[in-house]
């Protein structure tokens, strides 16, 4: 394992062979790191022992740990398809605030027609001031002829 390692380019996975139906590689990632890694239809990993005794033990506590972490993601996902029922449940009830959702949208158009005409006045004004300057500009224009 160690020669295997020694032998990657960084961030280069290199197949060692088979370890109890698992595939075993050692990876070399890009910071020094250098990893066992036990494959099936994921990747577990654990940290490369300078001792051949310690990479076994890793490799024995990697298998040990999955039954626990088996465990735990079943867990995950029980607790995910409750939450999904609840949340399909609570989709279905209606809108608590439906009401004054309403009200407030009809206020808020109100308000919204207002401006708008507000806002249609001051063009008004804007251009009822233009045509006085353009008057007073060809005013001034004839005089100066």
């Amino acid at each position: 394992m160690l020669e295997a390692v020694s032998k990657c380019k960084n961030g280069e996975t290199t197949h060692l062979g088979e370890f109890k139906g698992f595939e075993l590689l050692v990876e070399k990632n890009f910071i020094g790191v250098n990893y066992l890694v036990l494959r099936g239809k994921t990747d577990h990993k654990a940290e490369l022992s300078s001792s051949p005794v310690g990479n076994m033990v890793k490799l024995e506590n990697l298998l040990g740990g999955m039954a626990e972490e088996l465990d735990f993601l079943t867990k995950k996902i029980e607790q995910y398809e409750r939450d999904l029922e609840q949340s399909k449940l609570e989709y279905e009830k209606p809108f608590a605030q439906e009401a004054e959702l309403s009200e407030k949208i009809a206020r808020l158009n109100e308000l919204n027609v207002q401006l708008d005409l507000e806002n249609g006045r001051a063009e008004d004004v804007d251009l009822a001031r233009q045509e006085k300057e353009e008057q007073n500009r060809v005013a001034c224009c004839d005089k100066v002829k």
